[in-house]
């Protein structure tokens, strides 16, 4: 790890910078990047040796911030990570959309995340599948407790 010249760290938002989206100040490495290392079992370690200009204090203050923004940051990741990870050739799965939906995504930015942009069908099957789950899970939990 070599020897960091910047101040504190902290985390911005920069409207050209990593498309907006939270990043260590003086970086381009944004916080979503650094939590699906994280959920992918790598240690920070390893994510030093990924990123070399990182410094034990940027994993502190990017750990500090997604405890305080999670939701922002798991869309993020949603984004990078599931929507952005399905080719235009490859069928979208429900559970990609029923994600996005947990997440809070409203129908068009939902449509639009993917490419092509889904259909209004699409959405529609997935909002069916996504309360029938939820019906699924409160029946089976009404079975157990009445049993237990």
């Amino acid at each position: 790890m070599e020897t960091d010249t910047r101040t504190e760290p902290k985390v911005v938002k920069i409207t050209n910078v990593c498309f907006g989206r939270a990043h260590i100040e003086g970086t381009r490495i944004p916080i979503w990047i650094l939590i699906i290392h994280l959920r992918r079992g790598r240690s920070e370690e390893e994510i030093f040796r990924s990123y070399p200009m990182l410094t034990h204090a940027d994993l502190d203050v990017a750990w500090e911030y997604y405890r305080a923004h999670a939701l922002e940051i798991d869309r993020d990741v949603w984004y990078q990570d599931v929507a952005g990870a399905i080719s235009p050739d490859q069928i979208v799965p429900m559970s990609a959309i029923i994600e996005g939906i947990r997440l809070g995504l409203d129908e068009p930015e939902l449509r639009e995340s993917f490419d092509p942009p889904l259909s209004e069908q699409q959405v529609a099957a997935a909002w069916r599948q996504y309360r029938l789950s939820l019906c699924r899970e409160h029946n089976s939990r009404s079975i157990l407790s009445r049993a237990g």
